[in-house]
């Protein structure tokens, strides 16, 4: 990653999320929460960085952005070998959100991250539960062919 980029995902794309969503009644995360899912893997280290960032305005996000956002921390977290126990209650809000919702990819992977917090705890039959869980959902979306 060159220095620019670097510099773009930890400090600049930050400043504008909370600069850019403040000003508006409208504060809504929605564009920019799946571009930070997509650069996972290719920036784990940035974009844990980001979601670090980002949690000063927690407040202002909308309901299904917030659940999403604790998703991508969990996530991130996850990624750099970062601890997971303290996201299991932002699991547990995202759960609550998402259960009434259509978004499904995103209910299995709140199921898979929940998986993985007791996977942590070392409870294996309730990872195990958590995993079948997110597992259903997500074979349940329809294929696209």
């Amino acid at each position: 990653m060159s220095h620019l980029q670097r510099l773009i995902l930890q400090w600049i794309f930050p400043v504008m999320l909370v600069f850019g969503t403040s000003c508006s009644s409208e504060n809504s995360f929605s564009p920019y929460l799946p571009v930070l899912d997509i650069e996972m893997e290719t920036y784990p280290d940035s974009i844990l960085s980001v979601s670090e960032c980002m949690e000063a305005s927690i407040d202002t996000m909308q309901a299904h952005d917030k659940a999403y956002y604790y998703i991508l921390l969990t996530a991130a977290r996850s990624v750099n070998d970062k601890s997971l126990l303290g996201c299991d209650s932002l699991l547990d809000e995202a759960i609550k959100t998402l259960h009434s919702n259509t978004d499904k990819e995103l209910l299995g992977k709140v199921w898979f991250y929940k998986g993985k917090v007791w996977e942590e705890l070392n409870e294996p039959k309730q990872a195990l539960e958590y995993y079948f869980n997110g597992l259903k959902i997500l074979e349940s979306i329809p294929q696209s062919e």
